[in-house]
């Protein structure tokens, strides 16, 4: 999932990449991030999960376990700690609970893993009550990386199959 566009996110991924890094700019600019999280969620008609989604990143910002890669507000690529908790999210809601729990081992400081681990299956029980649902992280792997370059072949009159999609 190397240089993922944040365009290139399904409905759900986009909200919470928004979320997240609506979050994580009001506490830098020390703003409470509640009314951001409201304003976004209740569009989708998840306003239960503020409280969750709030806990969670709350407990990611809490940790040490590792230095994290979320991105600017404005930034078009995803940030490798967004696609983790995208991931975790997926996961919960296909139900795989275990390895959920893994990577969120992995993403917090011991003492927030269930917080943590409650928080993100809210969340994801709640989208899926709305049959709104996370993307599998390995279709995003899929996506054509390719730029803007048309690969034609003016001799011949035809384009020119890179091999690359």
């Amino acid at each position: 999932m190397n240089n993922l566009k944040i365009l290139e996110l399904e409905k759900a991924d986009y909200l919470i990449v928004k979320c997240i890094r609506s979050w994580i700019k009001s506490v830098v600019f020390k703003q409470n991030p509640i009314p951001q999280l409201i304003h976004y969620l209740i569009s989708y008609g998840r306003v239960e999960t503020v409280i969750p989604f709030d806990d969670l990143m709350t407990s990611i910002s809490l940790s040490s376990v590792k230095i994290y890669d979320f991105r600017k507000h404005n930034c078009c690529f995803v940030g490798e700690s967004e696609k983790e908790i995208l991931k975790i999210l997926y996961l919960f809601q296909s139900n795989n609970n275990d390895t959920a729990l893994n990577f969120i081992k992995d993403l917090v400081d011991d003492i927030y893993v269930k917080k943590s681990f409650d928080s993100a299956r809210l969340i994801a029980e709640s989208f899926s009550a709305r049959d709104i649902f996370f993307q599998n992280p390995l279709f995003y792997l899929t996506i054509n990386n390719d730029s803007n370059v048309i690969n034609y072949d003016f001799v011949n009159k035809k384009y020119i199959n890179t091999g690359v999609r």
